[in-house]
């Protein structure tokens, strides 16, 4: 009874340190999406999420710097064909957004808000299933 209580104690504890394990691996989620992370961009590890649901994953990610969103732009839009993203070229923004790009590779969608705030500039990663 006692070995029974220990196990199912430990077995509660690990699914109550799960969600910390994955807070602190937040800070690689671009890694885990398999997105580059352009040189002069910091991931926010606190605009991090992941789900992993029967119909595909969902990442939200967040990086900025003080790159222009205009280079951004230019990279992320030369780097993403390179890794077999189909980009749509004719995708409209949010007009409180300098930028965006969305992308498809398979069946994942990938979308990147590029917008600046006081001489910085925020992308926001989503990835999602089509």
């Amino acid at each position: 009874m006692l070995k029974s209580a220990k196990l199912y104690i430990s077995v509660i504890l690990a699914l109550l340190m799960a969600p910390i394990a994955l807070i602190a691996q937040e800070n690689d989620m671009l890694r885990y999406m398999a997105i580059p992370l352009m040189d002069g961009l910091t991931e926010n590890s606190e605009g991090s999420m992941l789900f992993d649901t029967p119909g595909g994953r969902i990442i939200y990610a967040e990086a900025s710097g003080t790159n222009a969103a205009k280079d951004v732009h230019k990279y992320y839009n030369m780097a993403l064909p390179s890794l077999e993203w189909s980009v749509d070229q004719s995708a409209s923004c949010d007009l409180s957004l300098a930028f965006c790009i969305n992308a498809t590779r398979g069946t994942e969608n990938l979308l990147l808000d590029i917008s600046v705030m006081v001489n910085k500039t925020i992308i926001n990663y989503s990835l999602m299933p089509n």
